[in-house]
């Protein structure tokens, strides 16, 4: 969906992407119920090791760890509809996006652009060289929206998109 900003610049063009959660299945939920709660039981163990206290019943050790476990599944069902903005103005690319729990903002000037790269999933914009932008970010556009074409082409007058199979 493009919207166009007309409070501001005209060359302002601001994109909202709908981005799928992927769905965890009840098989999936389960795998990760018993996993967190082996180790949180693992790490309430050892710290009872480590600080020498005295041993206690099973069911007692087992409280505390699924507990925990059940609240991370029981969170993990809160749906989230998570949406990313990008936006392109006459010398910046900005992605905005709300996760679970935190905002995420990401904006690259033309000129600090390092390396455009095009897989069958999408363009990645990147700052930074392949290691910086995992660790401290990238706007990612996705294949699969309308506007695709039309933000590549604007982008590869920028720079040039390195294609990667």
């Amino acid at each position: 969906m493009l919207r166009v900003l007309k409070a501001m610049d005209p060359a302002l063009r601001q994109y909202e992407i709908q981005l799928s959660q992927p769905n965890a299945t009840l098989v999936k939920r389960v795998t990760w119920f018993c996993a967190l709660g082996d180790f949180a039981f693992i790490a309430w163990s050892v710290g009872n090791a480590i600080l020498h206290s005295p041993h206690q019943p099973l069911i007692d050790a087992l409280f505390v760890p699924v507990v925990l476990a059940t609240v991370l599944i029981l969170v993990s069902f809160i749906p989230s509809h998570p949406k990313m903005t990008v936006t392109i103005g006459y010398d910046f690319i900005e992605s905005r996006m709300r996760g679970a729990w935190f905002p995420y903002k990401k904006r690259i000037r033309r000129s600090d652009i390092k390396l455009l790269s095009e897989n069958r999933r999408g363009l990645r914009i990147m700052d930074r060289g392949k290691f910086g932008s995992i660790m401290l970010g990238f706007i990612f556009i996705p294949a699969t929206m309308p506007e695709y074409q039309k933000i590549k082409s604007e982008l590869a007058s920028w720079a040039p998109i390195k294609v990667k199979s």
